[in-house]
């Protein structure tokens, strides 16, 4: 059984699509948990008639914090989700009919490699779709300029290239995840940090997600193809300084969350991440060459060297 979990706000225009393209997947082993974080528009009507329609199938979620942003809303639900394997969705986005089963086939082959009693977590790329879901972009990574290959611990604590609408998970991880803190960037980041010090990523090549961008996106695809967006983002160091301060106030939180149970490995890992933080430039870049901490794409790179 797979639970598949939908954090929901103020979704009441596209939200009916994103429910359907479940509802017609073409493996059906799965439960929707949806939980509404306190939605002004009529959210909560669509949800309540669909749970109310497809009571076999969609479970509504309730809890007393409201209003609280996606990061914890999601984590609300991983609290009430109680499924061999866990997949996150967002409101707005379509899924393709083999989506599910695909992902089911990728983790199960994960599992082979890694056992079940191993946080295991699968992430892919997606299509990157208008509003009309009219495709941008096949591919979200090629747009980003986001390296599929950095999947190891140290590659976590600097950057993010997990999306969460495309991932799958075990028991193993959904179980371990006790707590999302308030230094975590996001819950996406948080699972994938989770899983490559205690378990393994793994990238799926299918994309199967029509990801859908109207403005109003919590995280969007940024196109790093676009000249304008490459020098606002280059050249705005306070912008840059606030990024590289909250990976690190999230790797603090994280050591501290699992300082008992990491691998010596993994825990000298976090303590030179963070001696980056008050080290003199020259010092900087050894602990960064030294411990492989870098970002993917030029542009980020390029912002890192600079402002570190």
């Amino acid at each position: 059984m797979i639970d598949i979990l939908m954090a929901v706000y103020n979704g009441e225009k596209y939200l009916s699509q994103q429910i359907d393209s479940i509802l017609n997947q073409s493996f059906h082993d799965w439960r929707l948990l949806i939980r509404d974080d306190g939605s002004s528009d009529s959210t909560a009507g669509i949800i309540a008639l669909y749970a109310d329609r497809h009571s076999e199938k969609i479970r509504l979620v309730y809890s007393k914090s409201d209003k609280k942003g996606a990061k914890y809303n999601f984590f609300e639900l991983i609290k009430a989700s109680d499924s061999e394997y866990v997949m996150l969705a967002d409101q707005d986005d379509v899924w393709e009919k083999d989506k599910v089963k695909k992902a089911y086939e990728h983790i199960r082959k994960a599992e082979k490699k890694t056992g079940q009693n191993k946080p295991v977590l699968c992430h892919s790329d997606l299509k990157v779709a208008d509003r009309d879901l009219k495709i941008i972009n096949p591919s979200m990574f090629e747009m980003q300029k986001l390296d599929p290959a950095k999947r190891q611990f140290k590659d976590y604590l600097v950057q993010n290239n997990v999306t969460g609408c495309t991932v799958i998970f075990n028991r193993a991880l959904a179980s371990m995840t006790k707590k999302m803190p308030e230094e975590a960037i996001m819950h996406d980041w948080w699972l994938a940090l989770e899983a490559a010090a205690f378990g393994r990523v793994f990238f799926m090549k299918d994309s199967d997600i029509l990801y859908r961008q109207h403005g109003n996106n919590t995280e969007g695809a940024k196109n790093l193809r676009s000249t304008k967006y490459l020098i606002k983002k280059l050249f705005n160091k306070t912008q840059v300084r606030q990024t590289l301060e909250n990976t690190y106030r999230q790797a603090e939180a994280f050591f501290n969350e699992y300082e008992d149970s990491l691998d010596n490995e993994f825990k000298e890992v976090v303590k030179a991440y963070l001696s980056i933080r008050e080290a003199p430039k020259l010092k900087k870049y050894m602990i960064m060459k030294k411990y492989g901490f870098m970002k993917s794409g030029f542009v980020r790179r390029l912002g890192y060297i600079l402002f570190v």
